[in-house]
């Protein structure tokens, strides 16, 4: 649940306005790693069990695919915990901030909070075939705080998520000008 992630990032009387995931093509690089670590080691050990005797090592199979199988379930935990780690990158939206959610390792989560009246632009970066043709890219979002830009990549939909940003921008901007026009004489 999207609340549970977010305990302590929201303040009261913020509401998410919407949630922006990763483009699931960045799982491919992932998921390469686990099919290529699991057939490498299926290759390994029928190499390995059949060529013993030439190698001259007295393991009997049983123990060889004992091995074989923690090296497959450590190649597949691996992955899980990759794949966990992207999922958990995320950009939120709320009708006073937005906050990036960066998870760069497992034990390792930086949460940047910028309020929506700092956002000066918001543009797209997509390089290449396949951010074209997959339309993925690179969010750049341009502050006017101390950190100059904010980047999230593998954002799907990227042209639709900056005009999405900048629309929250500006009913921000008119909900406080509003507030503030109550307030002065």
């Amino acid at each position: 649940m999207i609340g549970d992630r977010l305990i302590g990032t929201i303040s009261k009387g913020e509401n998410i306005s919407f949630v922006v995931k990763r483009h699931p093509i960045g799982l491919i690089p992932i998921y390469l790693f686990v099919v290529v670590g699991f057939v490498a080691c299926l290759v390994a050990m029928i190499l390995l069990t059949n060529s013993q005797d030439v190698l001259g090592l007295n393991l009997n199979d049983g123990i060889w695919v004992s091995i074989f199988v923690f090296v497959i379930v450590f190649v597949l935990f691996c992955g899980f915990i990759a794949r966990s780690i992207y999922w958990a990158n995320e950009l939120v939206v709320t009708n006073e901030n937005l906050i990036q959610i960066l998870r760069p390792t497992f034990f390792n989560r930086h949460v940047a909070r910028l309020s929506l009246g700092k956002v000066q632009d918001v543009s797209v970066q997509q390089k290449g075939f396949f951010q074209m043709t997959f339309r993925y890219g690179t969010l750049v979002i341009e502050t006017s705080g101390e950190v100059a830009s904010y980047r999230f990549s593998y954002t799907p939909e990227p042209n639709e998520v900056a005009a999405k940003i900048m629309a929250a921008h500006d009913e921000f901007l008119d909900f406080h000008s509003d507030i503030q026009d109550k307030i002065s004489p």
